[in-house]
């Protein structure tokens, strides 16, 4: 599988310059699958946030043929903090509700009392884990990944976890690089400022790390 992570800003022409420039990576190198940074159409406040991704998620549609997987701010009672799942086909779908808010100002905007629900989505015939935020740092999560399975991990932030399983990472522009793991924890490919885009083909058959046929490829 050809996977596709990224550093974006968020806002203004920083963002809609990084936005062409991944969707023209995304296209030459036929990615299928792409990881988007955390809320990536927003900043804060709460309900700016929600106009800004409803408005915004036409954009995927310059993603396609690839799944595109990311989180959204969505008033949905008390979930509202939600991981989706975009095809070109079936549109977007939530697949996760953020279950963890160690932040006192994450409370600011709402009171979370989703229930942990961690169960995996199948994409192109892969088993993957959603962990979003500190939800890394649930050690029992990330093992039950490793039994359950699940044979890629998405994370839209930048904080690295050893699971043992492949962990693609994306993140906002100047939070530090995304990356894609391999199952020890090695980094097999990083962005930076300068590379804010790669791409890296993926045997995820047998956590045998990257195919020798597809070298990892960035996009500027």
């Amino acid at each position: 599988m050809k996977v596709t992570v990224c550093e974006l800003h968020d806002s203004g022409t920083r963002f809609d310059e990084d936005w062409q420039r991944l969707a023209r990576h995304v296209r030459a190198e036929r990615s299928e699958l792409v990881l988007l940074p955390e809320t990536p159409f927003s900043r804060w406040p709460w309900d700016e946030a929600v106009a800004a991704h409803q408005q915004a998620e036409a954009r995927l549609r310059q993603l396609a043929p690839a799944v595109v997987l990311g989180t959204r701010p969505l008033d949905s009672g008390n979930e509202r903090y939600l991981g989706f799942l975009w095809t070109a086909a079936a549109g977007t779908r939530t697949v996760h509700a953020r279950s963890r808010l160690p932040h006192a100002w994450e409370t600011v905007w709402y009171q979370h009392t989703a229930n942990a629900d961690f169960s995996p989505v199948t994409v192109a015939g892969i088993t993957v884990g959603f962990l979003i935020g500190d939800e890394l740092s649930a050690v029992q999560e990330t093992e039950r990944c490793r039994r359950e399975g699940i044979q890629l991990l998405v994370s839209p932030r930048s904080t690295p976890v050893k699971a043992g399983v492949h962990e693609l990472c994306s993140t906002r522009a100047g939070a530090g690089p995304g990356w894609i793991l391999g199952p020890a924890g090695e980094v097999l490919v990083r962005t930076s400022p300068s590379s804010p885009v790669v791409s890296l083909t993926l045997d995820l058959s047998a956590d045998a790390g990257p195919s020798p046929a597809g070298p990892a490829t960035a996009g500027r």
